[in-house]
């Protein structure tokens, strides 16, 4: 509760008491992602994400960035995202609330690995004398 208080030029002073009761200090629960966890040769992987849950001002989005293979920096989730490039490119995740909370962050760890191996020699060691 606050209290303010008016004083005019004569004296006369008028007080007004507020109480503030919404202030959301709360983070939001953290976002479920769905998407392929295992080494793939596919094109791309797709990574989808729900929102947590936030009971006080409401939730108002997911934010997530790119590290690893891809790299970026925080952008608003609108929808499935794919995920090209070869390699171990992590996607995190995090609810926003309407006053801008934050939740844990999830993390999506997608592999995606394309290229055919580069050692193809095979090296066999005979113990002993070979005989005919």
């Amino acid at each position: 509760t606050y209290t303010f208080k008016t004083e005019d030029n004569a004296g006369n002073i008028i007080s007004k008491q507020i109480t503030i009761s919404n202030i959301d200090l709360t983070a939001p629960t953290k976002p479920t992602v769905s998407y392929n966890s295992n080494w793939t040769k596919d094109d791309y992987v797709s990574v989808t994400a729900t929102p947590g849950v936030d009971n006080q001002s409401g939730v108002n989005g997911i934010e997530y960035k790119f590290e690893g293979a891809t790299e970026s920096g925080w952008k608003k989730y609108n929808g499935e995202i794919r995920v090209t490039n070869e390699g171990v490119t992590r996607v995190i995740f995090q609810t926003i609330d309407k006053v801008g909370n934050t939740s844990e962050q999830v993390v999506a760890t997608v592999k995606i690995d394309r290229s055919a191996p580069h050692n193809n020699a095979i090296i066999i060691h005979l113990k002993g004398t070979y005989q005919p």
